[in-house]
């Protein structure tokens, strides 16, 4: 397979090689430690809202309003991004894209480990449809060697669809390499180098030429996504050097299927929603993207590809977080408005669906560990980072790992704390009851109550976004029926489930637990509504109860 020269200049790079891109030596100490601060400052905060209150009024009354007034500030902005990223959204779905003729190869790396063939088909026919599929792409099967049949599984896949495509290999990850960590991140990691021998280094592929696109094995890109992938890459050849290329995600697989739990559904809206206001942010931003992504091959390869360590546990956002350490801020996090299509995990009844849910939830979790990998990081690189790179580093940070689980304990803990201290000073001690009292309990209130707006936003959002599906989701007779909004009352348990699950994360981490490599029961669901059966999509039709995840070992 010839192909023009791209290369837009010789053995060129943005990243700073001058200091380590993956934790080493006093880094990876540093790491072992800090890896622990989320976990100490939660319950630090616990401890602060339920007794604080009692033991120095004043220093936690205006440390509360300090942080709620903070929160909204931040909330509010969200909420704003997240209705500005789902009008793109609606915009971008609906644009007419130029005709353009591919000059770029797009390598769909698709780790996997003990799914089912029918969910590794669905997923295949889905991308065998694509005009450019049988010249453009080239598709990696991650296999992990772990699972006994591997190889015959990956044998039938290349057999069948080996035409459908420009070429359907596959690389199989030995367990138990040296320093690393069972998961998406070590599979993908074997994989990229896999795909950088086969292609660039045996076929003499021009690097400049490849695009590697990580998934998961059910996860259903727009052919528009990689239409525009190349538009923008012959528009602007430097993204080889420092771009990562990012979409939203939504649940459109199984949102209505009755088999899905509502909590699991709408969690998983929740969990989009917040990802699309990260997301919607200027491209010269630092942002994360969510478990679907593009790189060009020049990019990873200089970023010596995923890490397969224990910090590299969190794929997605690792991924941005290392790239950003590697640049001094320089990469280029683009957002490519064309949702991807994703499934909510289920299992046979409900109650088993949600328990999945959680054990998924805590696996997220895990990714705590970016927090320690972010300072130990930002230990030598501090100077080489400009301001507002720093800014934009520590807002990310706090947003994600301590703002979500914060938020809700300090609002609720430390405000009922402070309302009941005061309503016993006004009725036990009332000679000592400030003229101010009431005013900042009813003040402090109405801040808190700005959180609704947040919610108006994010619940207007996602209304926005479920009208960017595919038509099959479009016309399903749940997406219909104007009494579904009451379905995001499952947020509040939604809420809390995060909050708990982080927490027992971020409790293993403290301890320094060791985590294995876990995978649950997967159903086959064979009772799915019509319109989604004739899903030109190619919807998969059997579902993960829950995808690979950690738990304790002990």
């Amino acid at each position: 397979m010839g192909e023009d020269d791209l290369a837009v200049g010789v053995e060129e790079t943005s990243v700073d090689s001058s200091l380590p891109i993956s934790l080493s030596g006093a880094d990876r100490k540093w790491y072992n430690w800090l890896k622990r601060l989320p976990a100490l400052v939660d319950y630090i905060t616990i401890i602060f809202c339920a007794i604080g209150p009692w033991l120095f009024f004043y220093v936690a009354m205006w440390a509360l309003f300090a942080f709620l007034v903070c929160f909204q500030i931040l909330s509010i902005m969200q909420g704003a991004y997240l209705l500005k990223g789902a009008l793109a959204l609606r915009k971008g779905v609906k644009e007419e894209l130029p005709e353009i003729l591919p000059k770029h190869y797009f390598a769909i790396v698709i780790p996997n480990y003990k799914e089912d063939l029918s969910t590794l088909r669905s997923t295949l026919d889905h991308y065998a449809t694509f005009a450019w599929a049988k010249e453009r792409f080239l598709v990696i099967l991650g296999m992990e060697g772990g699972e006994a049949e591997c190889e015959e599984k990956a044998t039938t896949l290349e057999s069948e669809y080996g035409d459908k495509f420009a070429t359907v290999v596959h690389s199989v990850h030995p367990r138990g390499l040296p320093g690393e960590t069972a998961g998406k991140h070590s599979n993908e990691r074997f994989a990229g180098q896999f795909a950088y021998e086969h292609f660039v280094q045996d076929r003499a592929f021009d690097i400049d030429s490849i695009i590697v696109c990580s998934m998961d094995s059910d996860t259903l890109h727009t052919e528009r996504y990689f239409m525009k992938i190349e538009a923008e890459m012959q528009k602007n050849p430097s993204h080889v050097y420092n771009t990562i290329f990012a979409s939203p995600f939504y649940n459109y697989q199984n949102m209505y299927d009755p088999q899905v739990p509502g909590f699991n559904a709408n969690f998983d809206q929740l969990w989009a929603m917040l990802s699309l206001g990260i997301l919607a942010r200027s491209n010269s931003e630092f942002k994360f993207p969510a478990s679907s992504y593009c790189v060009p091959m020049r990019f990873l390869r200089d970023l010596d590809f995923w890490d397969g360590g224990p910090e590299g546990i969190a794929e997605d956002e690792h991924m941005a977080l290392k790239a950003f350490f590697a640049t001094n801020g320089k990469v280029e996090i683009h957002t490519i408005y064309e949702v991807m299509n994703v499934g909510t995990v289920f299992d046979e009844t409900i109650w088993k669906g949600i328990k999945a849910k959680l054990v998924q939830l805590r696996r997220h979790f895990q990714g705590n560990v970016d927090v320690g990998y972010s300072f130990a990081m930002l230990r030598r690189r501090f100077f080489r980072l400009g301001f507002w790179k720093h800014v934009q580093l520590s807002q990310r940070i706090f947003e994600l790992f301590f703002l979500l689980t914060m938020s809700p304990i300090v609002g609720f803990v430390g405000w009922m704390q402070i309302t009941v201290r005061v309503l016993m000073v006004e009725s036990l001690q009332p000679d000592d009851f400030p003229d101010w009292g009431y005013t900042f309990v009813l003040t402090t209130t109405l801040v808190m109550n700005l959180t609704f707006v947040f919610i108006g936003l994010l619940v207007l959002s996602a209304e926005i976004v479920k009208g960017c599906g595919p038509e099959t989701h479009n016309s399903c007779i749940g997406n219909r029926r104007w009494w579904h909004v009451i379905k995001y009352l499952w947020m509040l348990l939604g809420t809390v489930a995060m909050v708990v699950m982080s927490i027992r994360a971020r409790t293993s981490l403290l301890l320094d637990r060791n985590f294995s490599y876990v995978v649950a029961q997967k159903v086959v669901n064979t009772d799915k509504p019509e319109e989604l059966k004739q899903s030109p999509q190619g919807v998969p039709d059997s579902e993960r109860a829950a995808d690979d995840i950690s738990n304790d070992a002990g």
